[in-house]
């Protein structure tokens, strides 16, 4: 099994929860209605399936999981979002291809900061942002990805610039 499946067996270790060093299942819980910052950093999970009872991802939750390559297109479905909420989520995940959908329309001061920076093998973004206004919102938030791929985005936001800290150079973009 190389998937981290919340809330089926647990095992507590102080502050940290490691993966099964021959399953890459990781071990949560079933009680833990959010994810601490950090949680999985560097694990060895090859994928995650969440349950609904998480209510909450903190910072850098997957950072540096570099043998992550799937997560379920719905695992972030804040439509509001609080400053740095997402900040190095999947930051050097480098076996990642599929980012989550993003479906907040107004970003947040550095929600997705550094998100999939160093993410080399990411090549599908869905981001449905209207409003970026607010100060780093976006800043490096896709440096180092694949150099093609595809970004959805919502059809009324013509405002994406490129680069690491946009769309990247390259990409093809289609609107939702």
């Amino acid at each position: 099994i190389n998937t981290a499946s919340l809330g089926q067996q647990y095992a507590y270790l102080p502050h940290c929860v490691k993966p099964s060093s021959t399953s890459g299942a990781a071990i949560i819980p079933p009680v833990d209605w959010f994810i601490n910052n950090g949680l999985f950093y560097t694990s060895n999970i090859k994928s995650i399936i969440i349950p609904d009872s998480v209510e909450r991802i903190e910072y850098g939750a997957f950072y540096n999981c570099t043998s992550l390559t799937t997560v379920p297109s719905n695992l972030l479905p804040a439509t509001t979002l609080k400053t740095g909420c997402y900040e190095n989520m999947f930051r050097i995940s480098s076996g990642l291809t599929t980012a989550p959908d993003l479906p907040a329309t107004t970003l947040a001061v550095d929600c997705y900061n550094c998100m999939f920076e160093y993410c080399n093998n990411l090549s599908y973004v869905k981001c449905l942002a209207t409003d970026k206004s607010a100060n780093s919102c976006t800043y490096n938030w896709l440096y180092r990805v694949s150099s093609t791929g595809t970004f959805v985005k919502a059809s009324s936001m013509n405002d994406w610039p490129t680069g690491e800290s946009g769309i990247p150079s390259g990409w093809t973009i289609q609107n939702a």
